[in-house]
């Protein structure tokens, strides 16, 4: 038996690294509403809604209160606004494997690529923290 599925030409290695790194994806986005709302997460969010008021006057790690004004028509409370905000953070996430996938696949192999894409999901600081809505 050959070791590429006839079908789709697709490499069995290949197939099994993105099936890991799609279930990844798949554990964080369920996990989502389920992790706690660290204060840090707070003060991410009170950004915005001061932008949204006219009161920010820093301009120190401001930028993402342009990306995420929406949250603050969210009419929840401000913990489903900080979870709005991690699944935007999330969307980001899945287009930066994308965008990874795809650079890392113009410079080499689809393998070494997808490799590459599983190295990312799975570093260690972005397992703990890689959809928390605040600045790191």
């Amino acid at each position: 038996m050959s070791a590429r599925n006839a079908r789709w030409g697709i490499a069995l290695p290949d197939l099994v690294v993105a099936a890991a790194a799609l279930a990844f994806l798949v554990i964080k986005y369920r996990l989502i509403p389920s992790l706690n709302v660290n204060w840090d997460e707070f003060q991410f969010l009170s950004r915005v809604h001061e932008f949204q008021r006219g009161d920010l006057r820093t301009a120190f790690q401001t930028f993402h209160v342009h990306l995420f004004g929406w949250l603050a028509t969210v009419r929840d409370t401000e913990v489903d606004q900080v979870v709005a905000g991690r699944y935007m953070v999330y969307a980001l996430r899945v287009a930066s494997v994308i965008l990874v996938f795809l650079l890392a696949a113009r410079l080499t192999s689809r393998s070494a690529a997808l490799v590459a894409v599983l190295g990312m999901l799975t570093f260690s600081y972005l397992l703990r923290h890689g959809e928390s809505f605040r600045a790191d």
